[in-house]
């Protein structure tokens, strides 16, 4: 009799560390945040004020603001897709 509860004392046991054994993972958990480079989530800057109407202070206003837009827009870009 004491044999076959040594051995119900073993198999419950080695039951019981199987099916312990089934809820672990074999991949780590993924972090819970990314975070991102920090020249990525910098603002954007302020756009410059157009001082004058002329077309000599027109055109390089509207260079240097397609210049930050287009900075800015890839600076986006790379966030979206450093967050995919």
């Amino acid at each position: 009799m004491c044999k076959y509860r040594n051995l119900l004392n073993v198999l419950s046991i080695a039951t019981s560390a199987s099916i312990l054994m089934g809820c672990q993972s074999s991949t780590p958990p993924l972090p819970t945040a990314i975070k991102p480079p920090a020249d990525l989530v910098q603002p954007c800057p302020k756009l410059p004020k157009l001082e004058g109407g002329t077309g000599a202070e027109i055109l390089p206003w509207s260079l240097q603001v397609v210049h930050l837009y287009n900075d800015c827009k890839a600076r986006h870009k790379a966030l979206a897709d450093t967050l995919k």
